[in-house]
């Protein structure tokens, strides 16, 4: 049983009817009554009585739909737990010249990633030019740019290893480029 038969038999129980469970689900009638008579065979009862009347829920179902009811509620629950985790994660913009992604490695977005699992990286090249614009229209939060930078707009350090800068915004939210920085240095 899984929670998609639940839900299935959910809307039979509801409906009382095979055919508007069916159009309801957007299933064929032979493929709800097939779950149901999985369900049953499963369970071990007869949730339903069929007669050409129609189908009537018995005991077993009164007592499955109240526990599927419950289940649903729990799923529920759990749904929106992992949708508020999922809002707690911020994105860390990272504009770049070309060729510096590929110098700092892979290995450096999956321990920052590690390190920091509520921040998404979202990692961009650009050229020089382009990326001073992108910072100026604040798009990007952290840049590593090759060329001298306008001291009247941006804060940056030279790293040493390299031949790139890291750039910061200087209205930019400074604690960002405090925890990004430390493991940018050690590439």
């Amino acid at each position: 049983m899984n929670t998609e038969e639940l839900h299935i038999f959910a809307t039979v129980y509801k409906c009382r009817s095979f055919s508007q469970a069916a159009d309801k689900l957007y299933m064929s009638p032979q493929g709800v009554s097939k779950v149901i008579v999985r369900l049953e065979n499963e369970m071990g009862v007869q949730l339903f009585s069929r007669t050409t009347q129609g189908i009537t829920p018995t005991l077993y179902a009164d007592r499955l739909y109240s526990q599927a009811q419950d289940i649903h509620l729990i799923f529920e629950k759990i749904k929106s737990i992992e949708n508020i985790s999922s809002l707690h994660k911020e994105t860390l913009n990272i504009f770049s010249t070309y060729g510096f992604l590929q110098g700092i490695g892979l290995d450096f977005f999956l321990a920052f990633q590690n390190q920091y699992p509520n921040i998404v990286l979202n990692a961009v090249e650009f050229p020089d030019s382009a990326l001073m614009d992108k910072f100026l229209s604040h798009q990007a939060n952290i840049g590593f740019a090759t060329g001298p930078y306008d001291t009247e707009f941006f804060v940056g350090t030279y790293i040493a290893t390299n031949r790139f800068y890291a750039v910061f915004p200087i209205n930019a939210i400074m604690h960002r480029a405090d925890t990004l920085l430390p493991c940018v240095q050690t590439c």
